[in-house]
């Protein structure tokens, strides 16, 4: 499996997603631009489907932290945890439709954990973990190579599985994107 993700935020993002099915390449797009999210598979019309928040790009980082300086999230302090046995600093983020925690590297001051909450449907309640490692600079931001992401509960009450072990290969920072990167397939 291998992901692509463009940026240009606040205002759009893209994911292109290759995967291989029983030795057939497939390629899953996910657009985000002008408050829409849309999804299609290569050769298909992209279709709109509702944005209920919870869609982000896999490298979620720099989405997490644009979207936390928004004035209609609330921000507290947390009493900070260890992560990988290193103690951190931490604050709780609430918006309209959920809550977050967020915890930073007390000596490096960097992202290293974020736990959420969340309900895919009704009943079935999730608690998200994804803790950031492995960070290198990159023209002067720090950027996680390493993003592990743990799930707890669902429908049996599950006990906290690893869920997704995503190895950055490659961080590009461009100074322009080219005028169609956010662009739906012809003929929509």
């Amino acid at each position: 499996m291998c992901f692509e993700e463009t940026f240009d935020l606040p205002k759009s993002w893209k994911r292109v997603t290759t995967i291989n099915k029983k030795g057939k390449k497939e390629t899953l797009f996910q657009l985000k631009r002008d408050g829409k999210l849309w999804q299609w598979s290569e050769g298909e019309v992209a279709t709109p489907k509702p944005d209920d928040g919870r869609t982000k790009p896999h490298f979620e980082l720099i989405a997490i932290l644009r979207e936390l300086l928004d004035d209609r999230i609330k921000l507290t302090a947390r009493k900070g945890v260890a992560v990988d046995d290193r103690p951190t600093v931490g604050f709780r983020a609430k918006w309209k439709d959920g809550e977050g925690e967020y915890y930073f590297d007390r000596e490096s001051g960097l992202l290293v954990q974020t736990n959420m909450k969340i309900t895919p449907e009704p009943g079935v309640n999730l608690d998200i973990k994804v803790v950031f490692r492995n960070y290198k600079k990159i023209d002067g931001l720090q950027i996680p190579y390493r993003l592990r992401s743990y799930i707890k509960g669902g429908p049996k009450g599950a006990d906290s599985v690893l869920a997704s072990d995503l190895i950055i290969s490659e961080v590009k920072l461009l100074k322009s994107l080219p005028p169609d990167a956010f662009a739906l397939p012809k003929g929509e």
